[in-house]
């Protein structure tokens, strides 16, 4: 098994709707092309590298994030900051509530280390792309 670690692109949360092909041509079909292997991989968004959520295609016009209230509540905002973008979200964005973690050895267990902020929240919502 090989594993790869992650590439980080920045664009337009107008932009996440197309992320799926843009990742299969770009990524899929070029290792494919060199190596005659298929890569697999998942995508996960976010406004920083510690707060991201895991992104589903629904179909053209509907996608699904799965991550803590904190990631999708960056996410939102980074969408609703984008001229021209109109969205709907299947649930009130008030019900998006993070549960942090307080106590100081339990964030660095949860977080390998990484970060010290820990949102264990879990939600699944779907955003639809209104035009």
């Amino acid at each position: 098994m090989i594993n790869v670690d992650s590439n980080t692109c920045s664009f337009s949360a107008d932009r996440l709707w197309g992320l799926w092909e843009f990742y299969e041509k770009n990524f899929t079909e070029f290792v494919y092309g060199r190596t005659g292997m298929t890569l697999l991989f998942d995508l996960m968004i976010g406004v920083t590298y510690h707060d991201v959520a895991v992104l589903k295609i629904i179909n053209k016009d509907t996608l699904e994030l799965t991550g803590n209230a904190r990631s999708l509540q960056l996410i939102i905002q980074s969408m609703k900051e984008c001229p021209g973008l109109v969205f709907e979200i299947n649930v009130p964005e008030e019900s998006l509530i993070p549960s942090y973690t307080e106590n100081n050895l339990e964030k660095f267990i949860r977080e390998k280390g990484c970060c010290m902020v820990r949102d264990t929240s879990n939600y699944t919502v779907q955003f639809k792309k209104l035009n």
